[in-house]
């Protein structure tokens, strides 16, 4: 998760290619791994927001 997290970090909403040549990976395969990465942070949060332990 780590490697993920600084992959996102990095990710500029169009330099799939950039990143790909950097972690040797195909721009295909980036593309996933950046879906993968955005779907998960997106659960994450929503469960976050229903989180009754978080409800003041």
């Amino acid at each position: 998760m780590r490697l993920e997290l600084e992959i996102w970090s990095k990710f500029l909403g169009d330099n799939y290619d950039e990143l790909a040549r950097q972690y040797d990976m195909t721009v295909s395969g980036m593309r996933k791994l950046i879906t993968r990465i955005h779907t998960k942070l997106a659960a994450d949060t929503l469960h976050d927001l229903f989180d009754p332990a978080r409800v003041g």
